[in-house]
């Protein structure tokens, strides 16, 4: 996570420095960057076997009486916070 996370600042001080891998490109998009940093950290990457790509699905829009179940259920097992505690209240104000 580390590798992933410091992707950017990374890649600004290897160009601040002059030290830019001979074999990187003048200019990397955000996934070539990644690519890269996660390459010479000794990340390697290998095909999943049998994967298969589909077509993307529509999410389902719930609406609020069916989300406050849900939220309730996810409240019950961890700490609340303000925007747990508001979210509740505007669902439960529209199911009324």
């Amino acid at each position: 996570m580390d590798i992933y996370a410091t992707s950017f600042s990374a890649t600004m001080d290897f160009l601040a420095k002059g030290e830019v891998p001979m074999d990187l490109p003048a200019s990397l998009d955000n996934h070539g960057t990644m690519a890269y940093r996660t390459f010479y950290n000794g990340i390697l990457s290998s095909t999943v076997p049998d994967l298969r790509f589909g077509h993307m699905f529509d999410p389902i829009v719930l609406s609020p009486a069916d989300l406050v179940p849900l939220i309730e259920e996810d409240m019950s097992g961890r700490a609340v916070d303000a925007f747990d505690r508001e979210f509740l209240a505007a669902c439960r104000e529209q199911v009324r």
